[in-house]
């Protein structure tokens, strides 16, 4: 019986979003065009005594960036019109190397066969039911029981930055790819791992694909599998030469390195005061109520994993000696902890010429 409600609770929740969807509404909030660009914010709009009021100002990348970016592949695919070159961003630029949206094998290739807005909504809701699956199997490759796997999968696919970056669509994506490389090393399946490798860095957000490729080499090392899994992660990468290339032609030519934004903003490290955030996302208020005093944007200092992982966690100390797995997400967990303080060794690490 408990299997079946946490079975039904999912698909109930993705099927509300489902109708939701197909009904017509968006999961964005589009309020912010017309709340804070031009030419909308020099008159008021849609009759309204003052401006358009904007629920959350902090995440207008997902109007300026995830959805023209993914309407741009859409738009040339369906015309069979190249779309190696972005002529309407940043004076243009090769779209391959966007590192962040890439196209191949990207569920951005929805917005060819649906209208736009059910194309939108889907890219999006999909993330939560590719994170869930993934996270499922992974879970049951570990030998846990289905009931405890339905658990942490959906705890998995509801944690807090996979929340806070719901709208761009693209953290999650990387995290089921990441779960699907690691169920693909303990069931030894390494033939199918480069395609889960390349499928890690078409996702897009390259500091998240870099830190997934690490976690999988380290895992690959942990699990006795260095070699079978060095070499599909070789592969993998050159698979994705094709998006790699022109990524490091882009990169190459940004002021990424030079630009002060982060520096600005202690390159998004998180002070021990802040940490207080892992167990109430909200300690310090939320953007959305305009209440906000803690560091920065929101959804970039958001560590919160969800209450339900607290007990989980707690509970895998009594396991620590008994299981090697246990053992190496906890000393993973200490290392995250280290490198997202503001401490010596994050900083000196910042320091170092790679893209973090």
């Amino acid at each position: 019986m408990t299997k079946k409600i946490l079975v039904i609770i999912p698909l109930l929740l993705f099927g509300y979003l489902l109708y939701l969807a197909f009904t017509g509404t968006l999961p964005m909030a589009l309020d912010i065009v017309t709340g804070i660009y031009y030419p909308w914010l020099n008159h008021h709009y849609l009759g309204l005594s003052t401006w358009t009021p904007v629920h959350n100002p902090y995440i207008s990348d997902v109007t300026s960036q995830a959805v023209v970016w993914r309407l741009f592949l859409a738009e040339h695919l369906a015309r069979f019109s190249s779309i190696f070159w972005h002529n309407f961003s940043l004076s243009g630029y090769p779209y391959l190397g966007s590192a962040y949206l890439t196209p191949l094998l990207h569920p951005s290739t929805l917005f060819l066969f649906l209208p736009l807005q059910l194309g939108i909504s889907l890219v999006f809701l999909f993330q939560l039911l590719a994170v869930f699956a993934a996270g499922y199997f992974f879970l049951r490759s570990l030998q846990l029981s289905s009931t405890v796997s339905l658990i942490g999968a959906f705890a998995l696919s509801l944690g807090g930055q996979l929340t806070t970056w719901f709208e761009l669509g693209a953290l999650s994506y990387v995290v089921a790819s990441l779960l699907l490389s690691l169920t693909l090393i303990n069931h030894s399946k390494f033939r199918a791992l480069p395609l889960a490798v390349f499928l890690l860095i078409n996702s897009g957000h390259y500091q998240y694909v870099l830190y997934a490729l690490i976690f999988l080499f380290a895992y690959g090392l942990w699990q006795r599998s260095f070699f079978p899994s060095l070499k599909s992660l070789v592969l993998g990468l050159l698979l994705s030469s094709v998006i790699l290339l022109p990524t490091y032609q882009v990169y190459s030519h940004s002021i990424r390195e030079s630009d002060n934004f982060l520096s600005l903003r202690n390159s998004g490290l998180i002070s021990v005061r802040h940490l207080v955030t892992l167990l109430n996302p909200d300690h310090f208020g939320n953007p959305v109520t305009y209440n906000y005093v803690g560091e920065e944007d929101y959804q970039e200092k958001s560590p919160y994993v969800g209450i339900i992982f607290l007990p989980l966690f707690l509970y895998s100390f009594m396991l620590w000696k008994r299981n090697r797995t246990i053992k190496f997400f906890g000393i993973v967990t200490l290392a995250s902890l280290l490198l997202m303080t503001d401490n010596p060794v994050s900083n000196y690490l910042l320091a170092l010429p790679i893209p973090l």
